[in-house]
């Protein structure tokens, strides 16, 4: 079959495909999800959606294998409201397909622009830290397996090219791997070719973002002018020779993280802010380790080594025992040299050190605007039966003390977890649910005059059990701009 597609940079280009072979994007899709995901019958996976070819024809090839599969899928889509009224066309146009497809869709919207001017972040900085904890509420209302995303094998290239050029090490050369954490990359053995080629062959509609035929961000630059002005400059040179250089760079990088990890695992020791490292033992670790221990460190404080670089690590790896240092890295994570001891702690106070608190009125619905959820407290009897959606909460009444009211988290905040003996510390469960230290602030918890109910999406207090009980409330969440 003969295939005439629009190029990227200028006239039609002809493409063959056998349409007696599988196609690339089916292929990939088929054996990255069979090799990495370890699926089981029923399993959902979120894919999130930008409206783009790639994401486009992931969700069609998702369709067409689930039977194969196994799988239900579920789509969610953020706006950054960074475009106008193209963003706003973006989120109606996958709401329109997605409902065509009869799949269930999810989104939401903040003001990036306006939120990294708030944060001090940059625009990419703000939308990440947005679009991932969406994604993740989301994954964890559909009760999905996986967040799937559409990186291609082109973004995998592009990002090991960006890294390279920030002077990155082995894990930067790895760039982006099938899996990390619950993503996962199904089309990454495809190459953006391949999911146009397959959207034009399907007859697939798609959005196309202007902002990526720019010059303004580094990343189109990679794309734009130095991998074609690598392919004159070097005879012969190929993308290839990229995804070769990220294997074998993967492959030691892992190594070595497993050796840290054990050394870690066994000098380290927690504290109730973060951790610490003797120095006499750090130092006289091999240097091609000490920079993914103190990584280690911080994932354990964090969650998250994201934006942390060489520049932030390299004093304390080339520090000797007598060196008095102090860094404050993103994520709002601080690293001390001092005494014979390395401590990685949580900086205090956090992003959001004003109180924000809303009151809960039985019967009413209420919209908290700054984390785009709307919360409704309704009367139930005991033939209601609670769901087990982390979003929903049933409590018997006799358990409130006071007045209901949906807050982020205070100091000293402690709760008892159903099924735990004691109370914990809400620093604690938020670290052993592996919540973003950037975003424990902006986890909403549901209290009464005694204390913490319910951390949202989270844990539920002992106090909210009592099954039995006539009078009984229901609180549901619900993001403010979520559809069907």
């Amino acid at each position: 079959m003969l295939l005439y597609i629009p190029s990227i940079n200028g006239p039609l280009v002809q493409l063959r495909y056998n349409s007696q072979m599988e196609h690339p994007v089916n292929s990939s899709v088929r054996t990255i999800m069979n090799q990495h995901a370890d699926l089981r019958p029923g399993d959902t996976i979120l894919l999130a959606v930008s409206g783009g070819q790639d994401s486009c024809a992931l969700l069609h090839s998702l369709i067409k294998l689930r039977s194969e599969l196994g799988i239900e899928v579920v789509a969610a889509h953020f706006n950054h409201e960074s475009r106008g009224e193209d963003s706003d066309a973006d989120e109606a146009f996958l709401a329109q397909l997605t409902s065509e497809l009869g799949i269930p869709f999810h989104s939401n919207r903040a003001g990036v622009q306006a939120s990294a001017r708030r944060t001090h972040q940059s625009f990419h900085e703000a939308a990440r830290m947005h679009r991932n904890e969406f994604l993740d509420w989301a994954a964890q209302t559909a009760d999905a397996k996986w967040i799937a995303t559409g990186h291609t094998r082109n973004d995998h290239i592009e990002t090991v090219l960006h890294n390279i050029l920030r002077g990155s090490g082995l894990t930067g050369l790895a760039g982006l791997q099938p899996t990390s954490g619950n993503r996962i990359r199904p089309l990454l053995h495809a190459t953006r070719a391949d999911t146009e080629n397959y959207c034009v062959a399907n007859n697939i509609a798609f959005r196309t973002d202007a902002s990526n035929q720019t010059n303004k961000y580094t990343r189109n630059r990679i794309r734009l002018d130095l991998i074609p002005m690598l392919s004159e400059i070097v005879p012969g040179f190929s993308p290839d020779a990229i995804a070769r250089l990220s294997d074998f760079a993967y492959q030691d990088d892992a190594c070595l993280i497993d050796l840290a990890r054990e050394w870690f695992e066994t000098h380290s020791q927690s504290t109730s802010s973060g951790c610490t490292i003797p120095t006499s033992d750090f130092g006289s670790l091999h240097v091609a380790l000490r920079g993914r221990v103190l990584r280690l460190a911080i994932e354990q404080v964090a969650s998250t080594c994201v934006d942390v670089e060489w520049r932030h690590l390299e004093p304390f790896v080339e520090a000797d025992e007598s060196a008095s240092l102090s860094v404050d890295l993103p994520n709002g994570v601080r690293i001390r040299h001092t005494e014979g001891v390395i401590t990685v702690e949580e900086i205090a106070p956090m992003a959001s050190p004003v109180p924000l608190e809303w009151k809960l009125e039985i019967g009413c619905t209420t919209r908290i605007q700054p984390w785009n959820v709307e919360m409704t407290t309704d009367r139930v009897d005991n033939t209601y039966h609670y769901s087990g959606d982390p979003f929903e909460l049933v409590l018997p009444t006799s358990a409130i003390k006071g007045g209901l009211v949906v807050r982020n988290r205070r100091p000293g905040d402690r709760m008892q977890p159903t099924g735990m003996n004691g109370s914990k510390k809400i620093q604690d469960i938020l670290v052993d649910a592996k919540i973003p230290l950037i975003l424990r602030d902006q986890t909403p918890i549901v209290a009464d005059d005694d204390g913490p109910l319910w951390i949202v999406g989270v844990r539920r207090s002992q106090r909210t059990e009592g099954i039995g009980e006539q009078s009984r409330l229901k609180i549901v969440v619900k993001s403010s701009k979520s559809s069907r």
